[in-house]
Formats: structure tokens, C-alpha cells, sequence
């Protein structure tokens, strides 16, 4: 794990997660709530874009088949269909 966080640092990402409860090391920076809350609602966007079977298994063979039903679930999802 140590070597995942070097290669973020390295590559200037914010490495971001949810402080355990059993943890009690005081070294570790406070992570900011609304940085946490913003991370929800991106893994549950993508969650439930993975409920429609074709983007989940990826049936098609052709990229730009994948993606033209990528952007319609995107579509379904924002209108609520």
C-alpha cells in the first residue's frame, strides 16, 4: 500500500480515503468531508452505469459501439428514464 501511495505522490494525485475507525495513528492528515462526499456521488454515478449489462460485460467488439451505449445510459440516467 505504501508503494501505491508513493506512485500517487509521484504523479501529484490526491490519494483520498475514508479514515478507519480501528486506525489510531495521529500521523495521517485530516481528509476533508466534502472532498469524501464529492468521491460518493462519482462511485455511485459509475455504479449505476454499470446496472445496464452491456457497459457492465462489455458485449461489443468495437470501441465506438461501447462507448455510443456508454453515452446513451449516461443519457437515461440524467433524464431518469
Amino acid at each position: 500500500m505504501a508503494k501505491i501511495k508513493k506512485d500517487f505522490e509521484k504523479y501529484k494525485i490526491n490519494y483520498i480515503t475514508p479514515q478507519k475507525n480501528y486506525k489510531k495513528n495521529k500521523d495521517t492528515k485530516p481528509i476533508k468531508n466534502n472532498l469524501l462526499k464529492k468521491r460518493h456521488k462519482v462511485e455511485n454515478y459509475f455504479a449505476n452505469l454499470k446496472q445496464f449489462s452491456r457497459i457492465r460485460f462489455m458485449y461489443e467488439k468495437l470501441v465506438s459501439h461501447y462507448t455510443g451505449f456508454l453515452y446513451l445510459a449516461i443519457m437515461c440516467k440524467t433524464n431518469d428514464i
